[in-house]
């Protein structure tokens, strides 16, 4: 694994590998699903974003003022992030990179991967095999004959 650097001044680097590491985990648990989606927002959308949590109260529970200060490390916590992703894709459990700048775009990219990976999952309805079907048969014929039972 490539060196991650810190993203937070003093931060031990152990903490940010165990980060990584702990990603790697939950990436592998949830490799079933045949990938995980990074919403990547611009820097400039998440000031947007900020500055409106901030002018609607109803949003302000949203913001937490360290989240300024954290924004002065965007060039540290976009290269952990790019590293993180490196070390943890993989052919069989890949990320999927998503610009989340505009929240119509992103749905449009998350479904298409998720109908993608449906798709590769070759799912099919279970057989009806002959004994069933014999089952299936003798249902039907007893809620007809209940219909016509109750006419009238």
């Amino acid at each position: 694994m490539r060196q991650a650097g810190n993203v937070k001044k003093g931060a031990p680097r152990r903490a940010i590998l165990a980060l990584v590491v702990f990603l790697f985990f939950f990436q592998s648990l949830a490799s079933g699903v045949e990938g995980l989606v990074f919403l990547h927002v611009s820097k400039k959308e998440q000031r947007k974003r900020f500055l409106k949590r901030l002018e609607e109260p109803e949003k302000n529970w949203k913001f937490s003022p360290s989240d300024v200060a954290e924004r002065t490390r965007w060039d540290d916590y976009m290269r952990v992030y790019e590293e993180m992703i490196q070390n943890t894709s993989s052919e069989r459990a890949p990320w999927h990179i998503v610009p989340a700048d505009h929240k119509w775009v992103t749905r449009l990219v998350v479904a298409g991967a998720v109908i993608e990976t449906l798709e590769e999952l070759n799912l099919a309805y279970p057989k009806v095999d002959a004994e069933k079907r014999k089952a299936l048969d003798t249902a039907r014929k007893a809620l007809e004959k209940e219909g016509e039972n109750n006419k009238g």
